[in-house]
């Protein structure tokens, strides 16, 4: 028997959901004594807290062909919407094929790497909230944008918001060494993803095709060898140190973000380490410090929208049970004859 995974940035979601549902459901059940009018808004209710949960599912899916490096499979589900050449402009800065894949209310939201290799840029863009198949959405809305690289080339790729979507989680970490087809986030309740392949990519998909996460292909790079130099020496730098002590190192779950910016300033210190390597340690403890402040950000958020949706669900009682009590109420006004 497989249990259905869940997104584990997205427990508290559907638990603030599950809370504000219950409430309703006491609401309803208390003040509403019309079972014709109770038990289908409850069942309604009640189907709802479980559609949040199924929502943000984790789907077990096969790597085709996973030893193949040069394959780049489908960041999300949904549909191709976007099969163009355009300019990149804000990390690669030239011509590109553009795949996008918008993503419906039905469709998995979580997000898995489209290739294997290293990750060379991150960066969030906060934003608007335009309907995400609009074509300025790419750049206007909010979205976070993150570039791959290994020896066949680059695949740089955003999470953008939609209208409904107010919140992207993105694993991206320069430096890390990616698997295609392990999880890299999740957009909540949206909406299009964008990836800007080389021009001599083999596209495998046209506009109109449904696409899986993780099996389906999109393209397929280039024979011939396109690695920059700055990605041999951080292969190099990584195989002489060791990637899985650097990683272990920078990126344990064991480890709060204090821990790992104080281990990394250790391996600097030692006069062993070379000039690439402390760029590469400064590079992780400046990430370390930026997951540490949104960590910060994340959790006053979550505090607030708690305060919010509870405030508004209180205030909703409160004015359904005013209406039902002045509603109920026999009220006796005297009549002079």
């Amino acid at each position: 028997m497989h249990w259905i995974k869940i997104d584990s940035d997205s427990y508290m979601t559907i638990l603030v959901s599950w809370c504000i549902c219950a409430i309703l459901i006491w609401i309803v059940s208390h003040f509403i004594h019309n079972s014709w009018i109770s038990l289908p808004i409850s069942l309604f209710l009640i189907l709802f807290m479980f559609f949040i949960t199924w929502f943000f599912r984790v789907p077990n899916r096969t790597i085709p062909y996973a030893h193949d490096q040069r394959l780049v499979t489908s960041v999300a589900d949904g549909k191709v919407v976007i099969v163009d050449k355009v300019y990149e402009k804000e990390y690669l800065k030239r011509e590109c094929i553009q795949v996008s894949v918008y993503m419906d209310f039905f469709d998995v939201h979580c997000n898995f790497w489209p290739l294997s290799g290293m990750v060379t840029y991150y960066k969030y863009h906060p934003g608007k909230y335009l309907l995400a198949f609009l074509p300025k959405s790419s750049e206007l809305n909010e979205h976070a944008s993150s570039c791959l690289q290994n020896e066949y080339g680059e695949v740089f790729f955003k999470q953008i918001a939609g209208t409904f979507a107010r919140r992207i989680v993105c694993y991206s970490e320069p430096g890390d060494m990616e698997n295609r087809g392990e999880q890299c986030g999740v957009i909540k309740f949206g909406s299009r993803v964008d990836l800007f392949l080389p021009l001599d990519a083999d596209i495998r998909v046209k506009v109109g095709d449904k696409v899986k996460a993780v099996e389906s292909i999109i393209a397929q790079l280039p024979e011939a060898i396109r690695g920059s130099v700055e990605l041999e020496k951080a292969y190099s730098t990584a195989l002489t140190k060791g990637m899985e002590s650097i990683e272990s190192t920078a990126s344990s779950c064991f480890q709060t973000e204090d821990e790992i910016i104080q281990s990394l300033k250790k391996e600097v210190e030692r006069e062993d380490t070379t000039f690439e390597q402390k760029q590469f340690y400064y590079e992780k403890m400046e990430a370390a410090a930026i997951r540490k402040e949104s960590k910060e950000t994340e959790h006053r958020d979550t505090i607030l929208t708690i305060l919010r949706y509870g405030g508004e669900a209180l205030l909703f009682g409160l004015g359904f049970c005013a209406c039902l009590f002045l509603g109920k109420a026999d009220l006796k006004i005297p009549i002079r004859r």
